[in-house]
C-alpha cells in the first residue's frame, strides 16, 4: 500500500525481479532511497531486510540516505515536490535503520 501511494505502482515486478536475479545466479546489490516520512520507518526497512534475508546471491544491502537535489526534476516536471523541506537522516537515524536491517541480514552497508 505505501509503495503504490508514492509511485503510483505496486511493487509486485519489482519482488518478481529480485526473485528472478536471484534464481540467475548473479551477484547483486539492493539499495534503498530512504526518503523522509516515505521509506525511513523502521517497518519498513525490516519488511525488506526480511524479504532479502532468503537471497542466495545478494552481495549487500545498502541504504541510501535522502538526498534533496531532486527538486529540480520536479520543477521540470511541472510537479510540486512532496518532499521540498525534507532534509538528510542524521548519522544516529540512519545507524538505527541500519540494526532493523541487521536484524534479518548481515552485509548491510550505508551510503
Amino acid at each position: 500500500a505505501e509503495h503504490i501511494k508514492w509511485t503510483g505502482a505496486g511493487n509486485k515486478e519489482i519482488l518478481k525481479n529480485i526473485g528472478m536475479l536471484d534464481n540467475s545466479g548473479v551477484d547483486y546489490a539492493v539499495r534503498t532511497p530512504l526518503i523522509p516520512g516515505a521509506t525511513d520507518s523502521e517497518e519498513n526497512i525490516a519488511a525488506i531486510a526480511e524479504f532479502l534475508s532468503g537471497s542466495k546471491n545478494m552481495l549487500f544491502y545498502e541504504l541510501l540516505n535522502f538526498n534533496p537535489l531532486g527538486d529540480g526534476k520536479y520543477g521540470s516536471l511541472g510537479l510540486k515536490n512532496p518532499f521540498a523541506d525534507a532534509k538528510p537522516l542524521s548519522d544516529a537515524r540512519l545507524l538505527e535503520l541500519k540494526k532493523c536491517a541487521e536484524a534479518y541480514l548481515s552485509n548491510v552497508k550505508v551510503g
